[in-house]
C-alpha cells in the first residue's frame, strides 16, 4: 500500500509550491527568532516547520489574491487601524463618554474562507466595534454604542476585501 503512494503520480499546482515556499520561509523565521538561532533547536525547528507548512496547507489551501485588491485595501487599513487607535485613546482619556454595548448580527455575501475571516478581523479595527461570533454568513459583532453599527461602513469594508479574491 505504501508502495502504492509512492508510485502515484502527484503534480504540485504552482500556487501551492509558491504557498509552502513562502510559508516554510516565514515558520522558519520566526522558529529561528524565537530560538534566538540556538543550533540545538535546528531538529525540532526542521519538523515543526515542515508539519505546521503541511497543515497549514490543508487547512488554508493557496488563493489568488488581486494586486489591484491590495493597494485599494492597504489604505483602507491604514485609515481603519488610525481611525480605531484614536478611538481607544479617546475612550481611554475621556472614560465619560457613553457607552451602549449591544451585539448586532450582520449577514456577508463574501465567499466562506479566508475572505470572510479577514473581514471578521478588520471589523476589528473599525471603532467600537468587534466581532465576536461568525456563524456560516451571518458575524455576530460587539459594538460599544449606536454609532458604531454603520452598516454602509460594513457594506463598504465587504466591497474593499471582496475585491482582494478574484
Amino acid at each position: 500500500m505504501i508502495y502504492d503512494v509512492l508510485q502515484a503520480e502527484t503534480t504540485v499546482s504552482p500556487a501551492y509550491l509558491k504557498a509552502a515556499v513562502v510559508r516554510t520561509a516565514f515558520l522558519a523565521l520566526c522558529w529561528w527568532a524565537v530560538t534566538e538561532g540556538a543550533r540545538e533547536a535546528l531538529g525540532m525547528g526542521v519538523f515543526a516547520v515542515v508539519l505546521a507548512v503541511a497543515l497549514s496547507l490543508r487547512a488554508h489551501p493557496p488563493q489568488s489574491i488581486s494586486l489591484r485588491g491590495v493597494l485599494l485595501f492597504i489604505p483602507v487599513f491604514l485609515w481603519r487601524s488610525l481611525t480605531g487607535a484614536v478611538d481607544v485613546a479617546r475612550r481611554a482619556v475621556a472614560p465619560s463618554l457613553p457607552l451602549q454595548p449591544m451585539l448586532v448580527e450582520y449577514r456577508t455575501e463574501l465567499p466562506a474562507g479566508t475572505p470572510r475571516v479577514i473581514f471578521a478581523n478588520v471589523i476589528s479595527l473599525l471603532p467600537g466595534s468587534l466581532c465576536a461570533d461568525m456563524e456560516d454568513d451571518v458575524l455576530t459583532l460587539h459594538l460599544l454604542s449606536d454609532s458604531a453599527a454603520d452598516k454602509r461602513g460594513l457594506q463598504r469594508l465587504e466591497r474593499t476585501i471582496g475585491r482582494l479574491f478574484p
